[in-house]
């Protein structure tokens, strides 16, 4: 099936969300290595440099893969294709109830910032724990933060973030709800948290 989708040179949307019997990572590994990894090198051969960035450019606008098994291995790989600048397109990414844990979360944040930004929707809804201490504990919280603060310096485009269910309180996630006030979002979900504390 992903071999069929990679032929599709225009593919823009891709939703495999709850498939939780795939095998670990099966999906995301599937995707990158079919739709976004770099073309075979006998494909530059007399080529003009437009059809070479066709090539190399990937459509991709929305990724969803909410609820596969996605662990930080597949955070890793997606985070990779996202600062090889792969996804500059990419306007939506769903990857809610999946285990990447505070590291993957921090990987995919840490590239995001770099290289999507065209990025309207994000949600990363039970996808990780937040310690309960501090903020400068938790990795995933941390690599957020710093996401935020390399966006606001610069015409943020994201419209619709979700972090329901990751265990932010307003102990360990402080800076990042300072980094988020200001922020124009349509849509802001921070259900299932612990912000009552």
């Amino acid at each position: 099936l992903m071999t069929e989708m990679a032929a599709c040179k225009n593919m823009q949307h891709i939703d495999v969300s709850f498939n939780p019997d795939m095998d670990d990572n099966v999906i995301i590994d599937l995707i990158v290595a079919t739709l976004l990894s770099p073309p075979a090198a006998d494909m530059f051969e007399n080529k003009t440099k437009e059809e070479l960035d066709d090539n190399v450019r990937c459509n991709l606008r929305t990724l969803r893969c909410s609820g596969c098994g996605i662990t930080m291995k597949g955070a890793q790989t997606l985070a990779s294709s996202l600062l090889g600048g792969r996804l500059e397109h990419l306007t939506c990414l769903d990857l809610s109830s999946n285990s990447l844990g505070s590291h993957g979360v921090a990987l995919v944040a840490n590239s995001l910032h770099l290289h999507a930004k065209s990025l309207e929707e994000l949600s990363l809804s039970y996808t990780f724990t937040a310690k309960r201490e501090t903020d400068e504990d938790d990795e995933g919280v941390q690599g957020l933060s710093r996401m935020f603060d390399v966006w606001k310096e610069q015409p943020i485009t994201l419209t619709s973030f979700s972090l329901a269910g990751c265990g932010l309180n307003k102990k360990n996630a402080r800076g990042l709800f300072e980094r988020l006030r200001g922020i124009p979002f349509q849509s802001l979900d921070l259900s299932d948290n612990d912000l009552d504390e």
